[in-house]
């Protein structure tokens, strides 16, 4: 009797322990779900605010008020806003924004989400631990080109003119996140501030440039100054 008694005791902790082990996988079935579909949520969320946005650019359904910005002031607190991440990605970024190519005419507002979009862009796609250049200069017809220079993670398989296009991204893998939007939103912002976007692939370097228009005082000084010379 004593045997039979001790067999059952150690059958049943076996199935207790069975019980737990399946209890346990179940509640991590569920939780891992729960993840996936939180981050399908946030994903479809997030594509669905980037095509409002990418239909209100392309269609100039946006407000836009341009009046002279300080560039230096809005890429400081864009960097800054985005410092964590770049730190995260070991990319040092380096601005070099003169004084003849400081004031722009912008919408300070659509402007900040054009240099948002493309340093989501950095965090996405430029190699970790490199450096991204940022700088602007003066145009010889008085615009200011704000030039922004990564070298991608991955290998650039695509045209320059292909990446403005919605839905399309650099990396042919896409195992990276992101909507394919951000670039054709950039370009549209740009173009409601009668501003002008391009994009410069050289193998791996990735240029974008942003030219606006100079601050009129700006120019009326640089126009004095030839002529007195």
């Amino acid at each position: 009797c004593g045997a039979n008694s001790s067999n059952n005791g150690s059958s049943q902790q076996a199935e207790t322990k069975k019980d737990i082990v399946t209890e346990v996988k179940s509640e991590t079935t569920i939780t891992f779900w729960h993840a996936m579909n939180g981050q399908q949520e946030k994903a479809l969320q997030k594509l669905t605010e980037d095509l409002i946005e990418a239909s209100k650019a392309s269609t100039g359904n946006i407000t836009v008020n341009i009046m002279p910005n300080d560039l230096h002031e809005l890429l400081e607190q864009a960097i800054g806003e985005y410092s964590d991440r770049f730190e995260a990605c070991k990319l040092e970024i380096v601005t070099n924004i003169p004084d003849n190519a400081r004031s722009v005419m912008a919408d300070g507002r659509l402007l900040w989400r054009v240099f948002s979009n493309l340093f989501s862009n950095l965090v996405k796609y430029a190699q970790p631990e490199t450096r991204v250049y940022i700088n602007s200069i003066r145009t010889i017809d008085n615009n200011i080109m704000i030039s922004i220079k990564n070298v991608s993670r991955e290998a650039l398989n695509i045209s320059a003119e292909e990446l403005t296009q919605r839905f399309v991204r650099g990396d042919e893998s896409r195992h990276s996140e992101g909507s394919g939007l951000g670039l054709n939103i950039v370009e549209n912002l740009v173009n409601l501030q009668n501003g002008h976007f391009n994009i410069v692939i050289d193998g791996d370097l990735f240029r974008t440039n942003i030219i606006l228009a100079a601050k009129p005082e700006e120019i009326t000084k640089k126009n004095s100054t030839t002529e007195s010379n």
